[in-house]
């Protein structure tokens, strides 16, 4: 984590008696051949197709988040280090398979969480980065005035 994310913690935090920091991280896009089966003409023959990419899906899924573990991993470190308890910190993830709903998705991910504050910050794929320029933190701003903003590279 970077001094400024350390700042912009602080300052959220700083008048508030109960704290949870829910860490998410994006994965995706699923690869293309994972996005729709091949189908099939025969109704028992495509359930068996559908319940393959069903699987294939998972698999893909379950990689994905095992690669993205480590850096989980030590923001969560960190966030100790800043005396977070493990009872104070949750980790998400949500698969992104358009690059135009990221700020949707960090709007619906903290509100499902209730959050009050989003502090966003990239180190990950390049079209991610390309996303997380300042207007990010507009959008956000934008679509959610009620709830405060923080952007930080990492």
């Amino acid at each position: 984590m970077t001094r400024h994310l350390e700042e912009c913690l602080r300052k959220t935090i700083e008048d508030r008696n109960a704290v949870t920091i829910h860490l998410f991280h994006a994965l995706g896009p699923l690869p293309p051949q994972l996005l729709e089966s091949r189908g099939a003409e025969d109704p028992a023959d495509e359930k068996k197709v559908e319940a393959e990419q069903v699987q294939l899906q998972e698999s893909w899924f379950i990689r994905a988040r095992q690669e993205a573990e480590p850096l989980l991993k030590a923001a969560t470190a960190r966030l100790r280090d800043l005396h977070f308890s493990d009872a104070e910190i949750k980790s998400h993830f949500f698969l992104l398979n358009h690059r135009e709903d990221l700020v949707a998705e960090i709007l619906k991910a903290a509100r499902d969480n209730d959050c009050a504050t989003i502090i966003v910050g990239h180190k990950s794929h390049p079209w991610l980065r390309e996303q997380f320029h300042s207007h990010t933190a507009v959008q956000l701003k934008s679509a959610a005035p009620d709830v405060t903003v923080c952007a930080v590279n990492m």
